[in-house]
């Protein structure tokens, strides 16, 4: 990330949440954004003040700053769902974080932070993983091959799960879950790596996989990128970005406002949204065709035989491959993909 690291000054994120309620511009707002939601001082605060204004409040966070005393008040703010990013799963890939804390402690952070959130009742608690299948072709380092195989799924899966219901205060649940341990293993073996995975495993614990590669990719980090023509993208369809300077963004994937189309400082949400030219790039997406440079650069790679496949790919995991496999899951287990 090259912007400068600051927090959103509450009056701004207040301003956005009037307006993003007021316009029924979204139904949940989503805090993250290539930020640490528990860093926030107001984040209570901030919780409360979207539920009062009828918004339903994800967090995504990586849980190493959860303590009781700051889980509690924000549930009881009212959060709707905690999403525990688990992207260095095991001991060898923590060490990608260069954390002071050790893994193990770590582990067990996340653990009691579940375990509390699960007892308190309300909010919905996801465990999220990583996956990163042909991170030569996805990936812009080799340094971050986390779960490569669907045996290290779903043996990392399947290691969390089982702390997790370790935790005395989840002896009810435990006894309550909707899946046996052998039907759960089952149905981790359909789980795929080249796309998102939903299972419930009781109503408000729900083990989550993606892939790393929606994310980083060598056509954001390298100089010489051949750049899309042709593809389609998520951004601005179901959601868009306010980074903590108040700039607007087409996607969760522009951390460093490349796509900046205003500040809400300045103009509201909704004026920013109808100008011509976020417009013409929501039109592009629909037709299939990229038009702003840094989407170019985000659905390119290095080659064109790489680039080409990305472009094309895109088309076929978000209109083809995504719904006939959300489609799947829901028939299978009975969810549904949660836009973030």
């Amino acid at each position: 990330m090259s912007r400068a690291k600051k927090d959103i000054d509450f009056d701004v994120l207040h301003k956005a949440l009037d307006e993003i309620a007021q316009e029924k511009l979204a139904d949940t707002v989503y805090f993250h954004l290539m930020g640490e939601p528990l860093l926030y001082s107001h984040l209570r605060d901030a919780v409360r003040l979207a539920k009062d204004k009828g918004l339903k409040v994800s967090i995504t966070t990586n849980g190493e700053a959860f303590t009781p005393d700051l889980l509690g008040p924000v549930l009881n703010a009212g959060v709707d769902e905690i999403l525990f990013s688990i992207q260095t799963p095991d001991k060898k890939s923590f060490g990608l974080r260069k954390s002071a804390v050790k893994f193990d402690e770590y582990k067990k952070k996340i653990c009691r932070a579940i375990a509390q959130a699960l007892e308190h009742g309300g909010a919905k608690v996801i465990l999220l993983f990583l996956t990163t299948p042909k991170a030569s072709f996805f990936l812009s380092t080799n340094h971050h091959q986390i779960i490569m195989t669907k045996k290290e799924l779903r043996s990392r899966v399947l290691e969390w799960v089982d702390v997790v219901l370790q935790d005395p205060r989840l002896s009810a649940i435990k006894n309550k879950t909707d899946l046996s341990r052998n039907l759960f293993i089952k149905r981790l073996h359909a789980f795929s790596l080249y796309a998102s995975n939903i299972l419930n495993l009781t109503e408000n614990l729900i083990i989550e996989t993606r892939v790393l590669g929606h994310w980083v990719h060598k056509g954001l980090t390298e100089a010489h990128v051949t750049e899309a023509n042709i593809g389609t993208c998520e951004g601005l369809q179901t959601h868009f970005g306010i980074l903590s300077n108040g700039d607007l963004v087409f996607c969760c994937l522009d951390y460093d406002g490349k796509t900046c189309f205003g500040n809400i400082k300045d103009t509201t949400l909704k004026a920013a949204l109808e100008q011509t030219h976020v417009q013409a790039v929501l039109k592009g997406f629909k037709n299939f065709q990229i038009r702003h440079p840094y989407c170019k650069r985000c659905l390119g790679n290095v080659g064109f035989l790489n680039s080409l496949a990305r472009q094309i790919g895109s088309i076929f995991y978000f209109k083809i491959y995504r719904p006939l496999w959300g489609r799947h899951q829901g028939k299978n287990h009975g969810t549904s993909k949660i836009e973030a």
